[in-house]
This record gives C-alpha cells, sequence and structure tokens, in this order.
C-alpha cells in the first residue's frame, strides 16, 4: 500500500509536510491580508462624511477594482495551506482563518457598492454607516 493510501485512511498517520512551503504560503497570505486591511481602513475613513467629493469618488472606484483580486489570490494561497494541513486541528484554524477574511472581504465590498449607489442619489447613507473595525 502506497503512503498516500495510508494517509488517506488513516488520521493518524502524518506525512512530511515542508514546514518552509507553509510559512512561505502564509507570509503570502498575510500580504493579501494586509492589503484588505488597508482597503478597508481607507472605506471606513468614510464612515462619519455625507457626501464624498470627486476625488474621493474616483480614488474609492480605483481601490475597490484593484481589491477585487484579492479575494482570488487569497483563496489560491489559502487552498495550498490547507491542503497542507495534516491535523483537523490545523485544519480547523485554517478554515476559520478563511472565514474572517472572506467576511471581511465582503462586507467591506458590500460597503464600497453601497456607498456608490447612495452618491447616484438611490439611496440615503447616514453618517456613520462604515464602521467595521478590523484586527
Amino acid at each position: 500500500m502506497s503512503v498516500e493510501n495510508v494517509a488517506s485512511k488513516s488520521p493518524s498517520v502524518s506525512l512530511h509536510v515542508d514546514e518552509s512551503s507553509i510559512r512561505e504560503s502564509i507570509k503570502k497570505r498575510g500580504t493579501i491580508k494586509g492589503k484588505l486591511t488597508l482597503f478597508a481602513k481607507f472605506v471606513n475613513s468614510f464612515c462619519n462624511v455625507q457626501l464624498l467629493d470627486d476625488k474621493q469618488l474616483t480614488e474609492l472606484k480605483l481601490r475597490s477594482d484593484i481589491a477585487q483580486s484579492l479575494l482570488s489570490d487569497f483563496d489560491n494561497i489559502q487552498t495550498s495551506i490547507e491542503m497542507m494541513m495534516v491535523s483537523e486541528s490545523d485544519l480547523t484554524y485554517q478554515l476559520e482563518a478563511r472565514e474572517t477574511f472572506e467576511n471581511i472581504y465582503y462586507e467591506t465590498m458590500a460597503d464600497v457598492g453601497h456607498e456608490e449607489i447612495c452618491l447616484r442619489g438611490d439611496l440615503s447613507r447616514p453618517a456613520g454607516m462604515l464602521t467595521r473595525h478590523l484586527a
């Protein structure tokens, strides 16, 4: 029986995982998380602004266009990290990291979409709407 077959049938068997690969992937993931944090902070900086000026609106549009690729980049790296996990507890931790990132991403992008609707005049936005805090 091959090592792969044994590992897939027995949760107690651990394959040698290259720790440097995991560390490298986690560093890459950290960079993407940092980019999302900066974008979310930028979006949240408008929480007390009733109306964005043209420059702010242009910057919001440019940054949101760039931020759209973060989810795909994160998913690729996070999937590779999850596939390297041997223990169930490590995998659970990684799935929680995925959930946290995705929640922040979707909430921030929803705020951007709502902001754009408000700016077109289709919906009013009370001051203080963007109040999410990032860890």
